[in-house]
């Protein structure tokens, strides 16, 4: 299992961590694509890594940003709590209200507490 954590460097930008997992297959997870640019697509290319899912920690709009442009380019489903579904496609919960307001209109799976998800071997 590999880890690649990416690091943003603008002071002008909220960010979260955001974090690429992969096996020895090349399967890949992306966790909390906080930056919407193409960065961690290009990366995941560039490694010739299949992603198979996008898994969020929580809503906020600092974990959020990348999952429509990565979405749209790998086809891979999101992954979300489902006390959280509602924050991607309200501003005012997953704070963006205050600046460029962000909805993501893509249908996420759902998580319960306790689940465990087998996306990698």
């Amino acid at each position: 299992m590999k880890v690649e954590k990416f690091d943003y460097n603008d002071i002008e930008e909220l960010f979260a961590n955001t974090y690429v997992v992969s096996d020895e297959n090349g399967d890949a997870v992306i966790i909390d694509p906080s930056v919407d640019n193409d960065r961690i697509g290009d990366y995941v290319v560039k490694h010739n890594l299949t992603p198979k899912a996008i898994l969020l920690t929580h809503g906020h709009f600092d974990h959020i940003r990348g999952v429509k442009r990565l979405v749209k380019r790998f086809s891979i489903p999101l992954y979300l709590h489902y006390e959280e579904k509602d924050f991607l496609i309200n501003p005012y919960l997953n704070c963006s209200d205050f600046d460029k307001e962000i909805v993501i209109d893509c249908e996420p799976i759902v998580v319960t507490e306790g689940e465990e998800l087998h996306l990698l071997n």
